[in-house]
């Protein structure tokens, strides 16, 4: 048998048991704001105030298909690795177990496409 064959079931389950759901963090259904490249954007707003998620919107990404993109994580990188008073910020990212990416980002009204379109 293959060293890659042994999986430690045990650190799985408990990976699931304690994976934090973005479900049961935020309210972000029928609030859809609009579609990126990759997926669907939801306006959200946490379940619960916490020092973690203080009581502001936030934008919800899911990223869409199977599997997991180079041009995603790609993006993931860049939202990482960027860092400006200007920018949105990635939040969080969340991994779900119907393989399913979400992003947590800061909320912004327009995108910079659309303010760039209109004030020319």
């Amino acid at each position: 048998m293959s060293q890659w064959m042994n999986i430690d079931y045990g650190f799985k389950e408990e990976l699931m048991r304690t994976r934090e759901r973005v479900e049961e963090l935020f309210y972000f259904e029928g609030a859809k704001i609009g579609r990126g490249t990759y997926g669907l954007v939801y306006k959200a707003t946490p379940k619960v105030q916490s020092k973690k998620y203080p009581a502001k919107e936030y934008a919800l990404k899911m990223i869409e298909g199977q599997g997991f993109s180079m041009s995603a994580c790609r993006e993931i990188a860049l939202f990482r690795e960027l860092k400006h008073q200007n920018l949105i910020c990635l939040q969080r990212v969340f991994l779900t177990s119907e393989k399913k990416v979400w992003l947590l980002l800061d909320y912004a009204e327009h995108d910079l496409w659309h303010v760039i379109k209109h004030h020319r």
